[in-house]
């Protein structure tokens, strides 16, 4: 690779000049305790500061945020001489519900011998059906019961 031009630029350390910084957040929102989900909108805000007190980042303190509230930039708090740019009071970071609902498990009823169990046969009327039906099949009936149903074989093969 062959560098054909460069242009160099001096910084005056006495004038302030405008960079994106990273926001860091720091602690555990109310909301996340609470099963929400902690969503930053926002990864970097625009400061205005002199080059060398630049900041590495922005802490943004959330451990009082709850499920539904949101920091807005104007709420952050900067270093002193770090001035935030923005036009508009946009937000940084909100905790979102949470997106599955949790399902009480309800236990089924342990079955006591001997109890009858409501749309359950009794235990002799099970069996005598099941003969009948065992006896009135014909004896080509076996070969059909194995097999599918053509219009069912057709649509799996699609």
């Amino acid at each position: 690779m062959e560098i054909l031009h460069a242009d160099l630029y001096e910084v005056d350390l006495n004038r302030p000049i405008r960079v994106e910084v990273a926001l860091k957040f720091v602690g555990k929102a109310k909301g996340v305790a609470n099963g929400g989900i902690l969503a930053p909108l926002e990864r970097t805000v625009t400061v205005e500061s002199l080059p060398l007190e630049i900041p590495d980042s922005i802490e943004v303190d959330v451990t009082d945020i709850d499920i539904h509230d949101v920091v807005h930039v104007s709420s952050v708090k900067f270093p002193p001489n770090v001035k935030p740019i923005f036009d508009t009071d946009y937000p940084v970071v909100t905790v979102l519900p949470p997106t599955v609902a949790e399902v009480a498990v309800v236990a089924a009823p342990e079955a006591v011998e001997g109890a009858v169990v409501e749309g359950a046969p009794a235990e002799g009327a099970a069996a005598a059906p099941a003969a009948e039906g065992a006896a009135a099949k014909e004896p080509g009936d076996k070969e059909k019961a194995g097999k599918k149903p053509e219009a069912a074989e057709k649509k799996e093969k699609k």
